[in-house]
């Protein structure tokens, strides 16, 4: 399981903000079950922490979730990775002819 998205080799070639939109392509192509199946993961995830939340004094639980919200962030992205994994290949595809599609367009 890789932690970021500059340790996948299939991406190394390309820039930071590149592989966020091929990773964005990658999961657009995910099937019904798959993106079922990653949300309910998610939904595990950050469940249990806002339950405990709702225990803390309002002033406590807005510093509180802030950190929640950010370690979902961190948790969640080498799980998004995994399930993007089988689609790698189609994904960079995409990203290429959309990008020389634009390439093309600007030369006019």
């Amino acid at each position: 399981m890789y932690l970021s998205l500059n340790k996948v080799p299939a991406l190394a070639r390309f820039k930071p903000l590149d592989r966020v939109a091929i990773l964005n392509l990658a999961l657009k192509r995910l099937s019904a079950v798959e993106k079922v199946g990653l949300n309910l993961i998610k939904l595990a995830i950050i469940v249990p922490p806002f339950l405990a939340l709702a225990q803390l004094a309002p002033w406590q639980a807005v510093i509180a979730i802030i950190f929640v919200l950010i370690g979902f962030g961190i948790v969640t992205r080498p799980i998004q990775i995994s399930f993007a994994g089988p689609h790698w290949d189609k994904a960079i595809d995409e990203f290429n002819r959309n990008r020389n599609t634009e390439e093309n367009e600007g030369d006019d």
